[in-house]
């Protein structure tokens, strides 16, 4: 899962990076928002996946 996190900070470093580098206001925004969305679908990823281990350790539910 590190490794997923270490892409993770990766990518949103990238976009950020380019965001810093965009000429105008709106393409800067839009990298912004892009990194945040993927900062959210990588927390909904290890929720998930965190989720899905626990349910398939819980014996009651066999």
């Amino acid at each position: 899962m590190a490794d997923d996190e270490e892409q993770d900070d990766a990518l949103a470093a990238a976009i950020r990076q380019r965001a810093a580098a965009a000429p105008d206001y709106v393409q800067r925004a839009v990298l912004l928002a892009l990194a945040d969305f993927a900062a959210a679908q990588q927390r909904r990823i290890t929720l998930t996946s965190g989720e899905i281990d626990g349910r398939s350790w819980d014996h009651e539910s066999w």
